[in-house]
């Protein structure tokens, strides 16, 4: 590339450059953070949920992720998706599409996650790209609805013990002590008997 481009003397763009690379990834859905993006349907996710974003912002996204950590100029988005014969303001077009898209992923333009703005150039996506959705454990309401029933009969298992516990401790305090077996004779104290032999 480098000779090539000394015999011609043109230096090239950033954007002949990404045709000359095939896209980061070939996978029809690309995983990123807790979204995934499908390219045929252009449909965005976030674990497994479908979020309502369409057109435009969902267009820049899917050529951000084409080109992970690559500035996708604003040229190329104009020719992309405002062609030459569409009358619209295109600054105002394309930040408003910019501010759908970040609302859509959460994401700040001071402090980016995902999309960061390179100031008079275009974007680039700092995020992290998967192979591979990320597993969210979400057990099945009747799951749920049995553990909490089991936890809920552990505690009333122990509430009921200690308040039998209890009442037999306050029945126990408050009846009448048992009588002795023996005769009363037999539970006089053992010196009364020598005090009477004595006399």
């Amino acid at each position: 590339m480098k000779n090539m481009v000394e015999l011609v003397g043109i230096e090239p763009t950033t954007s002949s450059l990404r045709t000359m690379r095939s896209p980061a990834s070939h996978s029809p859905i690309i995983y990123f953070g807790v979204y995934e993006l499908d390219l045929r349907s252009k449909e965005l996710r976030k674990q497994g949920m479908k979020i309502k974003l369409q057109g435009q912002p969902v267009e820049i996204l899917a050529m951000l992720l084409k080109y992970p950590g690559e500035v996708v100029t604003r040229e190329e988005l104009q020719k992309k998706l405002w062609p030459a014969d569409t009358f619209v303001d295109f600054e105002q077009g394309l930040n408003n599409a910019m501010k759908r898209l970040r609302a859509a992923l959460d994401d700040s333009a001071e402090t980016p996650r995902f999309i960061e703005a390179i100031p008079r150039r275009g974007y680039r996506f700092i995020g992290e790209i998967r192979g591979e959705p990320v597993s969210v454990a979400i057990p099945p309401s009747s799951t749920v609805r049995l553990a909490n029933w089991r936890k809920w009969s552990i505690w009333l298992a122990v509430i009921g013990m200690a308040g039998f516990a209890l009442l037999l401790s306050a029945a126990y305090t408050a009846g009448p002590r048992p009588r002795s077996p023996w005769p009363t004779w037999m539970r006089q104290p053992r010196g009364s008997g020598n005090s009477k032999s004595g006399k």
